[in-house]
Parts: C-alpha cells; sequence; structure tokens
C-alpha cells in the first residue's frame, strides 16, 4: 500500500489505489492510452509487476468492491440493495447487527446515515435489546426510513483528484455528519452518532468534532487537491478555530485539523 501510493508523486492520470488494487479514469480514448502507458513505465522503473489475467482495460464501467463506477458516477450494486430490503425486522441481537452491518457498508450513499439508524444502534446497547414486536414508533420508523433511502441512493459523483473540494458539516446532540462535494455534486457522505462523553460537548466542540472527523474521513480524496472549503453553519467556530490560545478539547480539534489544507466558512 505505500508502495502504491508513492506511485502518486510520478504520475498525472487521475487514478485511485485501493491495498494493491488501482483504478485509472481519463477523459478519452487517447488520454487513456497516454495514461495507461505513463502507468506502465512508472510500475516498471519501481519493479513493480502486474498479472495480465487480473487486468481490464478501456472499460466504460466497471464493478468494484460491490460498486458500479462510471463517467456517470459511483452506485451500489442493485442486486445487494435489494438484498437489504428483503430482510425481515430482526428478532435477537444477531440480526439487528447483522442488519446495521449490512447497511453500514452503503453509508456514504446516505446522507445523515447514523440520525436515521440511530434508535436501532440504541438497541445494541447493554440490556436495551427488545424484539422487533416490542418496537416502538421510533425504532420502526428508524427501520422503514433507511429501507426507503437504500431503494434510490444518490448516485455519487466519482473524485477528480486534479479539482478541490467542499465539505459541508453538521453537528447536533443526535449526531455528526458531512457531505464532500466536487462542482455541486456529492462525493460520499459521513455521519456518526454521538459516543456518552461527547453528548456533554458544548455545540462548538461538537462543530469541531464534526470538522475534524469529516477531515479524517475525506483524508484520501482532499490531500494534495488544492485549498478545500469547509462549509459550517456554526460561525463562531469559523473564527474559534484560528485562535492560538485554545485549550482543552477545541486544541485538541484545532491541532487535528492543521495538516490539512481549509479553509473554514460559514454558510
Amino acid at each position: 500500500m505505500r508502495a502504491m501510493n508513492e506511485l502518486k508523486k510520478y504520475i498525472s492520470a487521475s487514478f485511485l489505489i485501493y491495498i494493491d488494487d488501482v483504478i485509472l479514469s481519463s477523459e478519452n480514448e487517447i488520454e487513456h492510452l497516454n495514461d495507461i502507458e505513463q502507468f506502465l513505465n512508472v510500475i516498471s522503473n519501481f519493479g513493480m509487476r502486474l498479472k495480465l489475467e487480473k487486468c481490464e482495460f478501456g472499460l466504460a464501467e466497471i464493478k468494484y468492491l460491490g460498486f458500479f463506477i462510471s463517467e456517470n458516477g459511483i452506485r451500489p450494486d442493485p442486486k445487494d440493495l435489494e438484498c437489504i430490503n428483503k430482510i425481515k425486522p430482526p428478532n435477537n441481537l444477531h440480526e439487528l447487527r447483522a442488519f446495521l452491518g449490512a447497511v453500514n457498508y452503503f453509508r456514504k450513499f446516505i446522507p445523515s446515515c447514523a440520525k436515521i439508524l440511530g434508535p436501532l444502534y440504541e438497541l445494541t446497547k447493554d440490556n436495551k435489546f427488545k424484539t422487533s414486536t416490542e418496537w416502538n414508533e421510533e425504532e420502526w420508523n428508524s427501520f422503514n426510513e433507511i429501507k426507503e433511502k437504500l431503494k434510490s441512493p444518490p448516485v455519487l459523483a466519482p473524485p477528480n483528484p486534479k479539482e478541490s473540494y467542499i465539505i459541508e458539516t453538521d453537528a447536533s446532540l443526535k449526531g455528526i455528519g458531512a457531505v464532500l462535494i466536487q462542482n455541486k455534486h456529492p462525493v460520499a457522505y459521513y455521519s456518526r452518532t454521538l459516543k456518552d462523553t461527547e453528548k456533554r460537548y458544548h455545540i462548538n466542540e461538537l462543530e469541531a468534532l464534526a470538522i475534524s472527523q469529516a477531515l479524517k474521513e475525506f483524508s484520501i480524496y482532499i490531500i494534495g487537491t488544492g485549498t478545500t472549503i469547509i462549509k459550517t453553519d456554526n460561525s463562531p467556530i469559523c473564527s474559534i478555530l484560528t485562535r492560538k490560545d485554545l485549550t482543552g478539547r477545541l486544541a485538541k480539534f484545532q491541532l487535528s485539523i492543521q495538516a490539512y489544507d481549509i479553509k473554514i466558512i460559514h454558510r
């Protein structure tokens, strides 16, 4: 993985790396042939080899890690989503965790996924599980809403490492979330519920937490793409995170975001 990431310094083409797999994308056929030639020359200089039987070239769409990727964007395999929608209400903790795990795989396609699933995650905590026959309205709404979202998830824009990004963050007592945007199109969504200790945070600390976690989640996209604009609906945090006299949690969050080339603005 480290060696593959080192290739980024020597290749101008647009490509993504996951472990030892590489996706190389181009604007047109001629550019694609040039990109492939450059890529092969660079890895040859690194002493690396590819297995021809595992390579595919010139495809308009590929299926990768359970997702279809094309010039139109990234979308989940409809068959996988159909399987989730066929899952019946869980009647034991194992079934509930299996359902949440299946949904979690597609979380980057679902805005506010953690917020929607919050009532069901509460059931996984100590002595809180109950069968679906005992669910209240909030828990049923959670189960049904997430299934509805998965019936027609948004198509995510393919990331372009040659262009910069915008991240819109949000924080509340129900959780934190963010969306990564490029050219006004969503590239990925992120959300999670709050830990018990985080529920006692001041709202400014929650906003700083959301920014810090979003940058960590989206770092694979934004590093090396110029200044990333962070948009938040919390006006004070824009200036707070630039201060030099911060202490406690805010100082910790400030330190965590200093490694990134960002500008925080109020939306």
